[in-house]
Parts: structure tokens; C-alpha cells; sequence
């Protein structure tokens, strides 16, 4: 599949480590920027593209970016929650605030949504193993609820399933005003 993206990403990591001419991007902008307008270009039909992150890391060198992770540092596992697929990605552990543990990313009719387990401080409870759970807009995220760090994967899918934001209804980005 060739896929060209046309996108705007103004913030990037340290020329210095750069691969040559490519821009490096910094977690962050990779989580809830480019991979949002990733999501909103590949179309449901090409929902198994989740399943290989080397083909996101590819598609994003294609565009001129470097991802700050190499793709085997991302593991991919699929899971069919109540009929929706759903794709989680197990990411490098984080250095800081807001970059995720898990990202989920779950087949709706028109698209995709993107649900995050991020790195969070407890506030209340400094010492507290604690993450927020949230989805990647297309330009912007939305923060849902803080819960104990998942264990793993299908742990981050059950905290989801609690919340009802696997099996909930179609619905606008709140964001954006973007149908899918």
C-alpha cells in the first residue's frame, strides 16, 4: 500500500539526532499528532496496518519524519472486543509526562479512535503507580480518568471496556467537529 500524508508538525526533538533530512519528532507529537492523522487517512478497510508498526514507522520516514521509537520497541496485539477490533501497541516505557504505556486503537464504522494510557503524576499520592486514560484526537486529546498502570495489554483493554469506550456509539470528535 503507498500512502502519502500531508501534514504540519511544527515541534521537533534535537537536530542533532536526527536521521539525515528527516525531522525527528518528539514522543508526543507522534502519539497525538501524527498518528491521529495517520489514523484518519488509512481508511477501516486497512485496519491490519495497526498490527505493523514497521509499516507506521515507514510511512512516517516516507513523510519526512523520524518516529522516536524504532519499531521494535512497539509490540502490536489485536484483540476482538464485542465485535470491534481492536489493535494495542505496548510502547517503550516512558520518560515523561503525557507519553503512553499502551495505545489502543479500535475499528469503528468510519474510522478509528484512539484510546491512550499516559504517564501521569498522582497528585494526592506522589508515590502512587497511577496513568490517565484518554483518546488522541485529531487535534487535540481529551484526559478521561486516571486508574492504577494497567499490568499489560489486555489489562489497558479491560480498564477501556469498564469505561464503555470500546462498545460505545458512534460519535463526532468532540474536538474537531470531524465525522467519521
Amino acid at each position: 500500500m503507498v500512502l502519502t500524508l500531508l501534514t504540519v508538525l511544527g515541534a521537533v526533538a534535537d537536530e542533532g539526532t536526527q536521521k539525515a533530512g528527516l525531522k525527528k519528532l518528539r514522543v508526543y507529537d507522534f502519539e497525538y499528532r501524527w498518528l491521529p492523522v495517520v489514523a484518519a487517512n488509512i481508511g477501516t478497510e486497512n485496519a491490519s496496518f495497526w498490527t505493523m508498526p514497521d509499516a507506521i514507522i515507514m510511512l512516517t520516514e516516507t513523510n519526512g519524519y523520524e518516529a522516536p521509537f524504532k519499531a521494535e520497541e512497539i509490540v502490536a496485539n489485536k484483540k476482538d472486543v464485542a465485535g470491534n477490533e481492536v489493535v494495542v501497541w505496548t510502547m517503550p516505557d516512558p520518560t515523561g509526562l503525557t507519553e503512553c504505556y499502551y495505545l489502543a486503537f479500535v475499528t469503528r464504522k468510519n474510522g478509528f479512535d484512539i484510546y491512550t494510557c499516559e504517564k501521569t503524576l498522582a497528585l494526592e499520592d506522589m508515590d502512587a503507580n497511577m496513568c490517565i486514560l484518554g483518546q488522541a484526537l485529531n487535534d487535540g486529546h481529551l484526559s478521561y480518568s486516571d486508574v492504577p498502570i494497567p499490568e499489560n495489554w489486555e489489562k489497558f483493554i479491560e480498564e477501556l471496556e469498564k469505561m464503555k469506550l470500546i462498545t460505545a456509539p458512534e460519535q463526532e470528535d468532540p474536538m474537531s467537529g470531524f465525522k467519521r
